[in-house]
């Protein structure tokens, strides 16, 4: 069975705390949408973020099940003491490396604006390949990354302008990962305490 075959439905709920677009908003959300449906993932995007003119959705309130993650949009910390390159890192996701997953990604509007501006590429869908990245982490289930594609630790200036297609996609491998570890997910969600 090929992962693109089976239809698995992800449920995000996007907390967008930083304020960034609508129309990048919308264009990052489909972007990371569509690196995902290439493993067989669909993404229902919930957006989170209450404001004084409309609440957030109802089900933004309730307990996260196993088919939901959290992905929250802020800038990055400031007077951050960590090395340098660690400050250069556009999100993270939080992994639980004994449960092999988890369901909080953090992207830093800031600093992906910044590095788009370096790097002469559009900041909405570098935004949207960084949310794939940190969802991939989460599905993935573990904090480490590969040598090339989507799940590169690097993302310098010089490779975000590169035109390869395989540069901003999952490898064969994590595609049907990604697929194996949701359905798993879904289907055999940990037990409540």
């Amino acid at each position: 069975m090929h992962p693109a075959t089976v239809a698995l439905v992800l449920i995000v709920r996007s907390y967008d705390i930083f304020g960034v677009s609508a129309g990048n908003l919308g264009v990052a959300k489909r972007t990371a949408a569509g690196i995902l449906r290439r493993a067989g993932i669909e993404l229902l995007w919930v957006d989170c973020a209450a404001s004084s003119v409309s609440p957030a959705a109802p089900a933004c309130r309730d307990v996260i099940r196993a088919d939901e993650l959290l992905v929250r949009i802020i800038a990055a910390p400031i007077g951050d003491r960590r090395p340098t390159t660690d400050r250069d890192t556009l999100g993270h996701a939080y992994v639980d490396t004994v449960a092999r997953g988890g369901a909080l990604a953090t992207l830093y509007a800031d600093r992906i604006a910044v590095m788009a501006s370096k790097s002469s590429v559009d900041e909405a869908t570098l935004l949207g390949r960084a949310m794939a990245h940190e969802i991939g982490h989460l599905l993935l289930g573990t904090p480490t990354h590969s040598l090339q594609g989507l799940m590169r630790a690097e993302w310098s200036p010089a490779l975000l302008q590169r035109r390869i297609g395989n540069d901003w996609q999952f490898s064969p491998g994590e595609l049907e990962s990604l697929a194996k570890n949701l359905e798993l997910r879904i289907t055999s969600p940990p037990a409540s305490p």
